[in-house]
């Protein structure tokens, strides 16, 4: 879980999925412990989305080697979506300041 970068507390897994799944990492979070609002770092959203890309680009290869029947397109689809979440929340990383988008 990400540390406030302005106390050093580590945050909840509920407060880490509050930013972590917002559809934009430009809003912030205020944090519990100190009341710093927080922000996800741009290298952060960087890796989440090279890890997004990745999850899609082996789904893209991987499906037409397998059988196509709905049973094994679940098999493929559920534990990647779960890698995929539990990934975002493990590169989560914390900034003071608020990225500005270009």
């Amino acid at each position: 879980m990400p540390k406030c970068q302005n106390c050093g507390h580590r945050w909840s897994l509920k407060d880490t999925c509050k930013i972590a799944f917002k559809f934009r990492g430009t809003s912030g979070k205020v944090c519990s412990h100190c009341g710093d609002t927080q922000y996800i770092s741009k290298k952060s959203l960087n890796r989440i989305g090279i890890a997004a890309i990745v999850s899609l680009v082996l789904t893209v290869v991987i499906r037409p080697l397998l059988p196509q029947d709905f049973g094994t397109s679940l098999l493929l689809a559920v534990p990647l979506a779960v890698g995929l979440i539990v990934a975002n929340l493990s590169l989560v990383e914390l900034s003071n300041v608020q990225q500005m988008e270009k």
